[in-house]
């Protein structure tokens, strides 16, 4: 695809983190969520019990000038965080390994924008991934299951009205507007009402979904892939229930969409110079109809978006990476 590099990454330390999984931005306040694991015990533990020593680690800055400081260390791994903006709660979703091999997740919570963190009542088990909504709405998912809580968190109930399968690569649960709260699969979009009950529309013929979000406007966007040209192609779903083709952009496999007010981001791997594959990033300044390149990464690289000011990554390390937008 011959993407080119623009810009150049800033580097930034963060001690005690080897691994970044997600990061949350307000104003000037950042929370960065991951782990750290010995290297003495990678080498010389088998894989599960490695993995069940590893440490669970959220780091908190109050702002641009202050340093990164660790504010909860547990047993483990935090895999996500979620921010509930009508009650300005921060959640952080954990998983917890042990030496057979299972494992299990928690949930903990922050009422002060991540500079202190409790542990809420126990997630439904296997717990894959989280959403939350207004109305103190959230939806949690295993595998094969969906739950519901209405109470922040709190508590779970299980949705047997889903109709629910988690694929690899396959886009599911995210946030809507007034606790609604969506999914796909190969052919179809699911809407989940407030009630708890679930709507079924038809996606454009011959489009495969890969990635779906919604914006600060709570719209519906959907990037995959269109079988009829092999392009990728992006969709906002409009308030009838329609799909609007914002744009389309010659295929690679795609891996994140963030759709801002100012900025939109897509990354991927692009497949044609294999081997290796090469990491894609593509930004837009006028609401997905044009994209442009920024600087190469990784194959395989998860960014983070500090809202529509700047991209943050890993590095080697206990390095972050910064790229202002």
């Amino acid at each position: 695809m011959g993407f080119s590099s623009m810009g150049k990454w800033k580097t930034y330390s963060t001690p005690h983190l080897h691994s970044l999984n997600d990061l949350w931005f307000k104003g000037e306040r950042g929370v960065v969520a991951g782990y750290y694991q010995s290297l003495d015990d990678l080498v010389k533990l088998d894989l599960y019990e490695s993995l069940s020593k590893q440490e669970a680690i959220i780091l908190y800055k109050q702002n641009a000038k202050s340093d990164w400081r660790k504010v909860y260390s547990g047993i483990g791994d935090i895999l996500q965080l979620y921010y509930n903006a009508k009650e300005e709660y921060l959640y952080a979703l954990g998983r917890k390994y042990f030496p057979d091999g299972q494992w299990k997740a928690f949930l903990l919570l922050s009422k002060d924008f991540g500079n202190s963190w409790k542990e809420l009542s126990k997630p439904p088990e296997k717990t894959e991934g989280i959403s939350f909504a207004g109305n103190r709405v959230a939806y949690a998912w295993s595998v094969d299951q969906v739950y519901r809580s209405v109470n922040g968190a709190q508590t779970w109930e299980s949705c047997k009205n889903i109709e629910f399968k988690l694929q690899r690569k396959t886009p599911i649960l995210t946030g809507g507007n007034d606790s609604i709260f969506w999914y796909a699969s190969q052919s179809s979009l699911f809407v989940i009402l407030p009630d708890g009950q679930v709507q079924k529309e038809a996606l454009p013929s011959g489009f495969k979904p890969k990635v779906l979000t919604t914006d600060s406007h709570h719209d519906l966007w959907l990037l995959g892939k269109s079988e009829i040209d092999q392009k990728l192609l992006l969709l906002k779903r409009t308030d009838a229930g329609k799909f609007d083709s914002v744009s389309s952009i010659p295929y690679f496999l795609p891996g994140q969409l963030y759709v801002g007010i100012t900025i939109s981001i897509i990354t991927g791997t692009d497949l044609k110079n294999l081997p290796p594959p090469e990491g894609v990033m593509l930004r837009s300044r006028d609401g997905g109809k044009r994209w442009k390149p920024v600087p190469k990464l990784p194959d395989g690289t998860k960014v983070f978006f500090e809202g529509d000011k700047a991209i943050w990554q890993l590095g080697t390390m206990d390095r972050l990476q910064r790229l202002v937008n």
